[in-house]
C-alpha cells in the first residue's frame, strides 16, 4: 500500500459516515461443527422431463452437429421448443433409442 493510500484509509476512519460495521455470528459449538451432514441426493434419482441439447448429445454420445443433423432429416422424436430454447422429452428419446437398437 502506498503512502497515499495509507493515509486515506487512516482519514477515512475518522468520518463515522464511512465506514461500516462488520457484524459477525459467534461460532457454532464443536458438536455442531463435527456433525456429519447428510449425504447428497445422486443426480439419477431425479431425472428431469426435458433434456438440453447438452444432454441428449452425451445420452447418444454424438456431436452437436450428428444431432442437429438427425434432427433436420427428421429421424429424432421428441422436440419441444420453450420460448425459443430447444428441448427433448426424455422417454421419447430413450424409446427412440431403444427401437434403434432392435
Amino acid at each position: 500500500m502506498t503512502k497515499k493510500n495509507r493515509n486515506r484509509m487512516q482519514g477515512s476512519s475518522r468520518h463515522q459516515g464511512n465506514v461500516r460495521q462488520v457484524i459477525t455470528s459467534p461460532a457454532p459449538p464443536a458438536e455442531v461443527r463435527k456433525a456429519p451432514l447428510a449425504p447428497p441426493v445422486p443426480a439419477s434419482t431425479v431425472a428431469p422431463l426435458l433434456l438440453t441439447v447438452a444432454d441428449v448429445c452425451a445420452l447418444l454420445n454424438v456431436s452437436r452437429s450428428t444431432l442437429l443433423r438427425l434432427e433436420k432429416a427428421g429421424s429424432l422424436p421428441g422436440r419441444v421448443k420453450l420460448g425459443g430454447q430447444v428441448r427433448y422429452h426424455r422417454e421419447k428419446i430413450e424409446r427412440w433409442l431403444l427401437e434403434q437398437c432392435e
